[in-house]
């Protein structure tokens, strides 16, 4: 399913693949509504940022994409993270979902796992990108 994932948005695997994981569920969530997503689909968190500028809202709220840039990696690409906001927590942390990451590390942006974490605002704040609706 991960291969799959990833293949939708136009790679080959091994990839880092959270960014496909919010794609893939859009894409099977529209499928099942019969609609075509606004949202643009794209295999890296800058990406997903470029593409969405139409969907970029001020702070989250429940069923939007959450996108922390981490700066580049090594060869000078962009490196971050996508997960999806299930809801705000009471202490202003976000309860969230995301794929390649890892269960119990709300720092984590590669791990090979579905997890769902709360992780402080402070991630997404801090580190630029932000917040997409998904229409």
């Amino acid at each position: 399913l991960i291969d799959q994932m990833i293949a939708l948005c136009g790679l080959n695997p091994p990839q880092p693949w959270c960014c496909s994981f919010i794609c893939w569920c859009v894409d099977q969530a529209a499928k099942q509504l019969g609609v075509t997503p606004t949202f643009q689909y794209g295999a890296s968190v800058l990406k997903l940022w470029e593409r969405n500028q139409s969907l970029v809202i001020p702070a989250p709220v429940a069923n939007c994409v959450a996108l922390r840039n981490e700066g580049t990696n090594s060869l000078g690409h962009a490196v971050g993270h996508a997960l999806f906001v299930i809801g705000v927590n009471d202490d202003g942390s976000l309860h969230v979902i995301s794929g390649n990451t890892v269960a119990g590390d709300a720092t984590a942006r590669t791990g090979g796992q579905v997890a769902i974490q709360d992780r402080p605002m402070s991630q997404f704040t801090d580190k630029g990108y932000g917040f997409l609706a998904i229409r």
